[in-house]
């Protein structure tokens, strides 16, 4: 028995000594920390990051486009602090990840090359991973109330629709879901986000982080299952879906552009809508009846026919790539990497939108 004891003792000292030691190593590598998330209640009902920070990004073990990334004074992934009084016209962007653009650095997205191509406007950006249609509302009110912003992009892509639903996705706190009332009128509804003490503790360990940031170890029998069962998917998201989820992302798309105008505070000519959409740039053809491929043209009819204007990327992916056979994602990653986050620009700078935007900020 004493054998036993000294054998588990000297095995638990081994271990503890080797965690010490990766605790250490990793402080001198790339590890992803993830975002300081603030409270989100009735007191504070803005979902945000903790401000004046600096966070570590990369994926995967070997540290993939690890990147320095910048929360500013108003809690926002954004290289420059943001001012309430001013008298430049303000350009505010609004989306999920692809906004908050964690794989790239801070001056190649978007809104940052928007903002280093105009002397004209100021360029804000308010977005986070995980965010759908109905929480883009409440950054469009928060930027109106605080930035007072003259001209809107919402940033689109393929989970936004049914994932501005409660019922689809309630496991995601401190965002605002559509839930139905009574009568089937749908309704924000915000899930309140306290953070606790013991995550945020754990934020602290470089090796709890790696473990489940980088390898994603509380993730493997979803990864798993994706592997046995090889869902196919069309604009990052599931092609097949039965009939309730479109009928229900349906409601959500007329909920959500039924709220817009109070929340944004904008008419529609301010407005704009970017569309990702890069399932046939590469050649391969899309079933018409994929639910991204229907949702895209659903929101794109119902927005125009309410004077808003869309910006389809397709055609610019297209043509970039045609000319240049340079992907706009990472192998491992389905966001924008460094170019698509150019070509995303620049299709905008060339719209008329931003042509007339421009024109009456001068």
């Amino acid at each position: 028995m004493k054998k036993i004891l000294l054998n588990c003792a000297l095995v638990g000292s081994s271990v503890l000594i080797t965690c010490l030691f990766m605790e250490v190593a990793l402080r001198f590598l790339p590890v992803s920390c993830g975002l300081y998330i603030q409270p989100v209640d009735q007191s504070n009902v803005v979902f945000k990051a903790r401000p004046n920070t600096t966070v570590n990004y990369s994926s995967k073990w070997n540290f993939k486009n690890a990147n320095k990334k910048h929360v500013n004074n108003a809690g926002f992934m954004n290289k420059q602090d943001y001012i309430t009084e001013s008298t430049v016209p303000l350009l505010a962007v609004v989306g999920d990840s692809f906004i908050e653009a964690m794989q790239v650095p801070d001056d190649a997205t978007y809104p940052a090359i928007l903002q280093d191509h105009s002397d004209k406007m100021r360029v804000y950006s308010f977005g986070f991973s995980g965010a759908p249609l109905s929480q883009y509302l409440i950054w469009a009110q928060h930027a109106k109330q605080n930035y007072n912003n003259k001209y809107l992009i919402i940033n689109v892509v393929g989970n936004d629709f049914d994932e501005s639903l409660l019922k689809y996705y309630s496991f995601v706190k401190g965002l605002h879901h559509y839930v139905p009332e009574t009568n089937g009128t749908l309704k924000l509804q915000r899930s309140d986000w306290h953070p606790q003490r013991s995550v945020e503790l754990a934020k602290k360990s470089r090796l709890l982080s790696y473990l489940v940031r980088n390898l994603e170890v509380t993730n493997v029998k979803n990864k798993m299952l994706q592997l046995y069962y090889k869902p196919k998917y069309v604009g990052n998201v599931a092609a097949i879906v039965d009939d309730t989820r479109f009928q229900d992302s349906y409601k959500a798309v007329d909920a959500f552009l039924r709220d817009l105008p109070e929340y944004s505070g904008l008419q529609a000519q301010n407005v704009m809508f970017v569309i990702d959409d890069r399932t046939t740039v590469y050649g391969e053809e899309v079933n018409p009846e994929a639910y991204f491929a229907i949702m895209k043209l659903y929101f794109t009819s119902r927005a125009r026919a309410l004077g808003y204007t869309v910006l389809d990327t397709a055609p610019a992916f297209k043509q970039h790539f045609a000319a240049n056979q340079q992907r706009f994602e990472f192998s491992h990653d389905w966001h924008w990497n460094s170019t698509g986050h150019a070509v995303v620009a620049s299709a905008i700078e060339s719209s008329d939108w931003w042509q007339n935007v421009y024109k009456m900020s001068s």
